[in-house]
Parts: C-alpha cells; sequence; structure tokens
C-alpha cells in the first residue's frame, strides 16, 4: 500500500512520484504491487472503503491478468486496458498497443489515442502564460500540427489547445480560424456566459474589419 503526503524537501528521493501514481492531490493513497504499479484505488476513506477494495479490486486485478494470459483475445486486450486505466503504459507502450495488427477494439484505440493527444497537449502547453497571448504563435503552430494528425483530445486539454489556437488567431486577425476555435471549445464545455460573450464579441471584431 501506498500513502503519499506531500512534503517539499529539497533530497526528497522521488519528488514526482504522486503524479506519476496518477495522483492529484494529497493525501493519496493507492495498493501496489513489489514492483510499484498501482493495482487499485480505495474511493472511500475508511477502514471499510479501504478493505473492500484490497479484498475485491486487488484479487479481481489478478484474477484478470490470468485470464489474459490463459484466455482469449478478448481477455488480452482487456487486462491491457485495466493496465492502461491504471498509468501502467508509457507512451511507448501506448503506441506499440494501438499499432500494427491490435488486439485492441475501434473504440479502445480511441481511447488511448485520445490520451496520447492529451500528453502531447499537455507537454507542448508546459509552462505557458494563459494570460499573455503575445506568447501563443510558436504553440499554436505545433497544436494545429497535432490537430491535423492525431486530433485535439476532449477535456482540458483540449479546451487549453483551442484557447491558444484562438488567442493566436485574433492576433494574426484569422476569423475563420478564431470561429473555428471557439465553436470547438464551446462543444467541449466552454460555456462560461461572461467568456463566450466576450469571445462572441471578438469574432464580430474580426468579421466586421473593426480594430
Amino acid at each position: 500500500m501506498f500513502l503519499h503526503i506531500t512534503s517539499r524537501i529539497k533530497s526528497e528521493k522521488y519528488p514526482d512520484l504522486l503524479s506519476e501514481k496518477g495522483g492529484r492531490g494529497f493525501p493519496h493513497l493507492a495498493f501496489m504491487d513489489q514492483d510499484g504499479n498501482v493495482l487499485a484505488k480505495p474511493e472511500k476513506r475508511s477502514v471499510a472503503g479501504f478493505t473492500e477494495t484490497l479484498t475485491t479490486e486487488v484479487p479481481a486485478f489478478f484474477a484478470l491478468k490470468k485470464k489474459a494470459v490463459e484466455g482469449s483475445k478478448a481477455d488480452k486486450a482487456a487486462f491491457l486496458m485495466k493496465r492502461f486505466a491504471l498509468g501502467h503504459l508509457d507512451t511507448k507502450q501506448m503506441k506499440k498497443a494501438i499499432g500494427k495488427d491490435s488486439i485492441l477494439s475501434d473504440e479502445q484505440i480511441k481511447e488511448i489515442t485520445g490520451k496520447l493527444a492529451e500528453a502531447e497537449v499537455t507537454k507542448i502547453t508546459r509552462g505557458v502564460n494563459f494570460r499573455d497571448d503575445s506568447t501563443f504563435g510558436p504553440i499554436a503552430k505545433k497544436l494545429r500540427a497535432l490537430e491535423k494528425s492525431d486530433g485535439l483530445p476532449p477535456g482540458r486539454a483540449g479546451l487549453n489547445a483551442w484557447f491558444i489556437i484562438m488567442g493566436d488567431a485574433y492576433n494574426r486577425k484569422d476569423a475563420k480560424e478564431f470561429e473555428r476555435a471557439l465553436t470547438a471549445m464551446k462543444k467541449g464545455g466552454a460555456n462560461n456566459p461572461r467568456f463566450t460573450k466576450a469571445q462572441d464579441e471578438r469574432l464580430k471584431e474580426l468579421q466586421g474589419g473593426k480594430k
């Protein structure tokens, strides 16, 4: 069992362990095997909840693993997706899983492809100042290339990507690109009235040729 309580010590041996194991806050608890692979994460913060996870989800993982070794193609695919969900696969392994002769279904491949795109967007946008759209140009270029090759992911990462593309389009006075990005943001869940109103006004400005 892994119990993480965040500390800020310069000599910390594994400073990124929390994020590596899928933790987003602290304290974070997960059951792991001897190699540090996460097997299950208790949802209930109680002794009963921990016990339930340990006696049901952990054995279920090993049962699925056994079926993958001895069972059908579907069993192998199910175990692969379980490992994917638990964060066992790195980028190289995920790309291999969806590559030639993949045992996964189209829906499963789509799910992993989206995760890869999310990771790439996070990498591209790391450190960006979202309040300064004058810096968006080079980043937007990379994001447009990613959209063309693999598509942009749903969720926060996708919204961040479209926001940068939209800001860059505004700076370049590209009304068509701005509208495309704004439409994608609205479809992706950007529905704050103040935000959408402000962006709609910027779009009208571009379309009307106003400064």
